[in-house]
């Protein structure tokens, strides 16, 4: 059944850039009536805890004008191009009125992604293309770190506006935050008492 553009409620858009719209994984079974939308908008237990260990983390390393903010929260970059981001570190006295119930349209000091959550069929884009375009866009709107943690492969890619060559490395691999704040995957999961599973081949 083919699903047109038109179709497509706003709800299940999670971001544009240059204009292209990307969707919500999942979002073919809502309109096919196989699911419901709150079935596919939150993020798994994986995900979510891996998100809750570093924002605990870095609320005990990072100086009071810096704060963490998390929950995709929306970054306006320009007409046409708004992003949800996991993690996004920020200097507090930058973003201008806290209480404006609009998207951050200033750069965040780091972002620290985990998975990719949109559909990327209907855009017929690999992943690694999507995690370049997205990672570009936010690198020249000023972002000084961007940090992308894949949970299928326990990869860590580390993209720095001062490198051109980005870093690539695994989950027990120290990540170089910023003010020098370093952290792996492997050791806030191990700090709870959990080991990392083995990766299927």
């Amino acid at each position: 059944m083919a699903v047109l553009l038109e179709e497509i409620p706003e709800s299940l858009l999670v971001e544009e850039i240059d204009g292209v719209p990307f969707y919500r994984k999942g979002y073919k079974d809502v309109l096919l009536g196989l699911k419901e939308q709150e079935e596919i908008m939150g993020s798994s237990k994986l995900q979510s805890f891996i998100i809750a260990f570093i924002v605990k983390f870095l609320n005990r390393y990072l100086p009071n004008d810096l704060d963490v903010v998390s929950s995709e929260s929306g970054l306006h970059l320009s007409t046409g191009s708004n992003l949800a981001t996991d993690i996004a570190i920020y200097n507090i006295n930058e973003v201008g009125n806290i209480f404006e119930t609009v998207y951050f349209d200033t750069p965040p000091k780091v972002v620290i992604e985990v998975d990719v959550k949109v559909d990327l069929e209907k855009n017929k884009i690999s992943e690694t293309a999507y995690i370049k375009r997205k990672t570009k866009k936010m690198l020249n709107f000023g972002v000084e770190k961007v940090v992308w943690i894949l949970t299928a492969t326990q990869t860590v890619i580390i993209a720095d506006a001062n490198q051109s060559d980005w870093r690539m490395t695994d989950f027990g691999g120290e990540i170089d935050l910023m003010n020098d704040i370093r952290f792996s995957i492997k050791q806030l999961i191990e700090e709870r008492g959990f080991q990392l599973p083995a990766l299927e081949n």
